[in-house]
């Protein structure tokens, strides 16, 4: 019996950003090749081509921040160090113990049995104690969430936002606004938040967001944990992204 390649699988027809997905994939027992990662700590000017770099200083706290603006795709930028020690500790044990439960929903909620009530196949399950941790000198989390959602309810499947609405803590909401109020946007109100929980071997795939009705308003994404590969590119994957080396603390702006 002869086995064919398929054409998907082929490296040969890969397209532009899964060439990328692949080269810095994190693969357990394999060296990552970080060939052509943009490492911001590590600007100069061989990177004008790439974006720019400038100091931005925020009028309440008089403090200053490193700006880099790129030039492909519109409207990106990345702060450096927006955030500080304490307060990424601070919103990450507000991730990791209030920001998950109800009436925020998760990925989980395929094991509600709200979600189920109306349907007729069996409520899914799995074993609960194979993904908590719960050491009460740490924190009390269910290492199977993957996201979860505060403001309005994203619709994974049908990728779009019903009418149900969650408040957005006022502490919260701060963040964004001081991001945009540093790069002078202008009138700004947070509608959503989505928190993506990452563990070693998780990672998110390339997609559009092209789900939300406002498309004109720019999209905030704070950085917290461990570095990592952002890859960013057009609105079709045969554009080769940038594979830009986000730091904890940093902030993105994408328009």
């Amino acid at each position: 019996m002869m086995l064919m390649k398929s054409a998907d699988h082929d490296p040969n027809n890969y397209s532009e950003f899964k060439k990328s997905e692949k080269q810095f994939r994190h693969f357990l027992k394999k060296q990552t090749d970080f060939t052509g990662m943009i490492d911001l700590n590590k600007y100069d000017s061989s990177m004008e081509d790439i974006c720019t770099k400038s100091t931005l200083v925020d009028s309440a706290t008089n403090k200053s921040f490193e700006v880099f603006k790129f030039n492909f795709p519109e409207g990106l930028y990345v702060i450096k160090n927006f955030l500080t020690i304490p307060e990424q500790l601070a919103l990450s044990k507000k991730c990791i113990n209030d920001y998950y439960k109800k009436p925020n929903r998760t990925n989980l909620y395929i094991y509600d049995p709200e979600f189920n009530q109306n349907k007729d196949e069996p409520l899914q399950t799995y074993d609960k104690k194979l993904f908590v941790v719960d050491d009460p000198k740490k924190y009390y989390f269910n290492t199977k969430i993957r996201w979860s959602n505060i403001g309005f309810q994203y619709d994974w499947n049908d990728r779009l936002y019903p009418a149900g609405q969650t408040a957005i803590p006022d502490d919260l909401a701060a963040f964004p606004l001081r991001v945009l109020k540093l790069l002078d946007f202008g009138e700004y109100k947070p509608e959503c938040v989505i928190l993506n929980y990452y563990g070693q071997r998780n990672y998110m795939g390339g997609h559009l967001d092209d789900g939300e009705k406002d498309q004109v308003s720019p999209i905030i994404s704070f950085s917290i944990g461990l570095s990592c590969i952002f890859l960013i590119g057009g609105k079709t994957r045969d554009i080769k992204p940038h594979p830009i080396k986000l730091d904890s603390g940093n902030v993105e702006r994408e328009k």
